[in-house]
């Protein structure tokens, strides 16, 4: 099986949405392989990535609007939390489904305004440690996205409390992941008992099949 990792940046999350909290790798980590490749446009986010993730994962700099590989080349493709960083984010979801075989899979995570404070304080620092947000959408205009080229096969909506980022988003914090991650984990759970999500929700995760 032939994967692409969309956006990888430095090696990836130490944990992620849907990611129970003990399981705290990234997914490049975890299934980064010689039948991996790893894609970002920041040249000093995949130097670190090097570095980092010790498997035989081929990394590529490039553009998400203008992927560098031909059409039909992978059976999986990763994208966490990368496409809210690119302007015109709909065309690298075009992108995506371009290089993806029929029937294909598409693992997602996003980052969504559903949560209105959460979408306030984005409004406000315009970027994420210093990565500009360059698209702003919400869940439903994410999903009708994606089904102009693939069926969605399931859909999670996640929320934490924002106290719990400000850690995260000042220091380069890992007990500061972890402690979003049990907050993450266990207050969605909690969250969709109650009704509380989608409408709640600061990120959806989604498994797709390409058309």
């Amino acid at each position: 099986m032939k994967k692409l990792d969309f956006g990888c940046g430095s090696g990836g999350y130490p944990g992620g949405d849907g990611v129970h909290p003990r399981d705290r790798g990234s997914w490049l980590e975890k299934y980064g392989d010689v039948d991996t490749l790893a894609l970002d446009i920041d040249a000093g986010a995949i130097n670190r990535a090097k570095n980092r993730i010790c498997n035989q994962t081929t990394f590529v700099i490039g553009e998400g609007r203008q992927l560098p590989f031909a059409d039909n080349s992978f059976d999986l493709v990763h994208e966490w939390g990368t496409l809210h960083h690119i302007a015109g984010y709909e065309t690298a979801i075009s992108e995506i489904a371009r290089v993806l075989k029929c029937g294909g899979t598409l693992l997602a995570c996003e980052t969504i305004d559903d949560d209105p404070l959460y979408s306030t304080c984005r409004t406000l620092t315009g970027n994420w440690k210093g990565y500009k947000i360059e698209s702003r959408f919400k869940s439903k205009e994410f999903l009708v996205q994606v089904e102009k080229y693939f069926h969605i096969d399931e859909v999670d909506y996640w929320y934490r409390p924002l106290i719990v980022d400000i850690p995260s988003y000042l220091f380069e914090s890992y007990p500061g992941w972890v402690i979003g991650l049990y907050w993450q984990f266990i207050g969605s759970r909690i969250g969709r008992k109650i009704g509380l999500l989608p409408l709640f929700a600061r990120h959806v995760t989604i498994k797709a099949t390409k058309k």
